[in-house]
This record gives C-alpha cells, structure tokens and sequence, in this order.
C-alpha cells in the first residue's frame, strides 16, 4: 500500500489497522496515533458508532483508562457524506459496528486520505468479525510470505 508522502504533499491513500481483542489497547493506540497526526498539523476527524455507548453516550471516543478524544456519532459511514474530504486523516473507532466499513476505507483511501481503524478482529466466541476481516483484503504486509510445511 503506498504511503502519504508529507514532503511531496502527495495524495496517496493509506489504510491503517489496529485490531485485536476487547481490553488490547485498540482505541488508545487510534487516540495516540491521531495526536501524532495532529501534531503533524494535518487536519483529522474521528468517528465512533452511535450504539458505542460504553464510557460515554456523547461525543467522545474514551479508553478503558479514560482518555478522550472528540467524535462524531455515526450509524453509517457514508452519512457523513464528502464531509470527510475537507480531512487529510479519518479516524474510525469500533469499525465492526459498520456494515459500510469496506466500501468507505476503499472510497476513502482512494481519494487519498489516511483511514485508521480501531476494530475487534472476532467475538467472545471466538468467531470472526466479518466486516473487518473484509478490509484486510486490501493488503496484509508480511515479513514471511512463504508457507513452510
């Protein structure tokens, strides 16, 4: 997957994930990697789901350990419409309560901006979350990519 070139201004997409299981660190990492990004001075927006009321029923993305981080509410992605063009990074908190996850990161990283998402990668059944296994589609960089059996 290309990666943004600050120097260059280039605008190339770039999908960032953070999965893993509940109580792993998923929402600090996105909080900590958005403030790098704002330090950057580049201009960023979070996202959380509407039916994400954990900590907090307002507009706010909070960790286990209470950081907080601005958010707006959204039960669909795409209801933010091309509001997310006026940003050059999208933050998405809790990405498995988006049926649309896939086609906006493809949309998005498309068009050139920076999607990072925070996501379960299964369930407490150990079942897989099928809505986030569909963007690791996109590109799974590996550092062994030969099967040795």
């Amino acid at each position: 997957m290309p990666i943004r070139s600050i120097w260059r201004h280039a605008l190339q997409g770039e999908l960032q994930l953070i999965i893993g299981p509940m109580f792993s660190g998923k929402s600090t990492e996105l909080i900590r990697r958005m403030r790098r990004y704002q330090h950057a001075q580049l201009k960023c927006m979070v996202v959380k789901s509407k039916i994400d009321d954990r900590y907090t029923n307002d507009s706010l993305v909070s960790t286990h350990d209470r950081q907080m981080m601005k958010a707006n509410p959204l039960t669909r992605l795409e209801d933010m419409g091309d509001e997310f063009m006026k940003y050059d990074v999208i933050g998405i908190d809790e990405g498995q309560f988006f049926t649309d996850l896939h086609s906006f990161c493809d949309d998005a990283a498309n068009r050139g901006k920076i999607v990072i998402v925070a996501a379960l990668d299964g369930t407490f059944e150990r079942k897989v979350c099928r809505l986030v296994h569909q963007i690791l589609t996109f590109h799974v960089p590996s550092h062994f990519n030969m099967c040795a059996i």
